[in-house]
């Protein structure tokens, strides 16, 4: 095909600030994940597909399937009021675990 570009599993990525890698951001109405860690305005790549093990609100509970959400605070939650979709919980977590398996939107 000759409009093909890439598969799009990783797409390129400049922060304007540094970020570690395997920190989870918004790019507009989605979310990936930053592959290695970046300085400010480097260009370098995130993850938009697969399975990640993310940080999340520690109240929220969510079940196997459960659509998840960013917050401004790096945390995935199951609250979408103010927050980027992310994609949904590929496994259950308790209310009482610091992260969930995100299964992102791509």
């Amino acid at each position: 095909m000759k409009n093909f570009v890439q598969p799009g599993d990783v797409l390129d990525y400049t922060p304007t600030a540094a970020v570690a890698g395997g920190t989870p951001v918004a790019l507009g109405k989605r979310v990936g994940v930053v592959v290695n860690s970046l300085a400010a305005n480097q260009l370098g790549a995130v993850r938009v597909s697969g399975v990640a093990v993310l940080p999340k609100v520690a109240a929220d509970a969510l079940g196997q399937g459960d659509l998840v959400y960013l917050t401004a605070e790096g945390l995935i939650t199951k609250t979408s009021t103010s927050n980027t979709p992310a994609g949904y919980a590929a496994y259950p977590a308790a209310a009482d675990a610091t992260t969930v398996s995100v299964q992102l939107n791509g």
